[in-house]
């Protein structure tokens, strides 16, 4: 017969699992809570270093497709100067040729 009776030891034994119970629920959920929130920023990282990304990798498209022009220009620059350079000193011959010499004393 005891063991069919409901004692208070009984009851505030009940009660205590199930505060316990209600306790671990609420600090599951809270604790999921932070795990999300701490999630979504993350993932808000994560995009911004990816557009960062594709904006360096565009960026440095751009950049080598620009150095490779001005190269071409340096390069064109460079034979017009190595052809100035050489008409000039053809034209520096010329004059030494016609020059007349240097009287002796």
């Amino acid at each position: 017969m005891a063991s069919s009776q409901v004692t208070l030891g009984n009851k505030l034994s009940m009660a205590t699992q199930a505060f316990s119970l209600v306790a671990m629920l609420i600090a599951i959920t809270l604790a999921w809570g932070r795990m999300d929130t701490r999630m979504t920023v993350v993932e808000g990282k994560v995009e911004r270093h990816e557009n960062q990304l594709a904006q360096l990798t565009t960026q440095g498209g751009l950049t080598a497709a620009a150095l490779a022009t001005l190269a071409g220009k340096i390069e064109v620059q460079n034979a017009t100067l190595s052809q100035l350079t050489t008409a000039v000193n053809k034209f520096d011959d010329k004059v030494e040729r016609l020059r007349p010499p240097l009287a002796q004393p």
